[in-house]
């Protein structure tokens, strides 16, 4: 459809580029995204949602990356070029907006319940985490509600608390319930493809950490003075390794105290 048809586009510079055959940008979308790593974090994301898969695809293609005319250059010389993935998965992650809020993102933020009391911050990841480890015994067919309710207690946890939890992570889509229906205490519930993502892969991804951060409240005034130093720090830095090195020593700092604070408290 597209071929030996010409077209343009403006550049990350302002510069406008003319293509003799715009079915290059299409050879270069189908190769990043087709059968490739970026395509499976969409399939996965998305939950078999289509409709939301397309959704990320869209931003992805017009926000994913900063230099089109330097992919265009590098595929006509080598003849194939992989967009950057990094790159792709924070486009997914931010949507249309600058920097990532749960409001707004298509993924919730495991690192914080929104619950209000500092002491639950990291319920939704704890009921997460405990679910897909359950979920690796090949005998598990489900948990129950009241299993979870039950256990929550014994450590301090409230019903309301666990019922709010329990139904952030269904409608975040990291869980589900057997019956499709509404999360109750009776209900039961396995982890979605995208809930084991999150809890096995993506807490780990520095990327995924790197843009939670900026919407996951700090409680520790020590912590949050560092990742605010470090961020101006940042912003500041003309020197590319050094502006690397201080973001990996700032999602370094946040999750080395999630990892000491959830250790404590659970």
């Amino acid at each position: 459809m597209t071929s030996n048809k010409s077209g343009n586009f403006i550049a990350e510079n302002g510069a406008k580029v003319a293509l003799d055959d715009i079915s290059q940008l299409v050879d270069i979308i189908s190769g990043s995204v087709l059968g490739s790593e970026i395509g499976t974090r969409i399939e996965v994301l998305a939950t078999d949602d289509v409709r939301l898969a397309l959704r990320m695809t869209r931003e992805f293609l017009e926000r994913g990356y900063t230099s089109p005319g330097k992919a265009v250059q590098i595929f006509r010389e080598q003849g194939r070029y992989l967009l950057p993935r990094h790159e792709a998965f924070r486009a997914i992650l931010l949507g249309t907006e600058l920097t990532y809020s749960e409001s707004t993102s298509t993924i919730a933020n495991p690192f914080d319940s929104n619950l209000a009391v500092t002491q639950m911050q990291l319920l939704r990841l704890y009921v997460l985490n405990v679910i897909v480890s359950y979920a690796s015994d090949p005998a598990f067919r489900q948990i129950d509600g009241s299993v979870i309710t039950e256990k929550l207690r014994m450590i301090g946890v409230g019903d309301s608390f666990t019922h709010r939890v329990l139904v952030d992570l269904c409608n975040k889509r990291f869980l589900f319930t057997v019956n499709h229906g509404e999360p109750t205490a009776s209900s039961s519930f396995i982890p979605s493809r995208l809930g084991g993502y999150i809890a096995k892969e993506l807490i780990s991804n520095f990327t995924f950490i790197e843009c939670m951060l900026y919407d996951t409240y700090i409680a520790d005034a020590k912590t949050w003075g560092k990742l605010r130093d470090l961020s101006g720090k940042i912003e500041s830095e003309r020197d590319v390794i050094k502006r690397i090195t201080m973001r990996v020593s700032r999602a370094k700092s946040f999750i080395i105290k999630w990892k000491t604070y959830f250790s404590a408290l659970f």
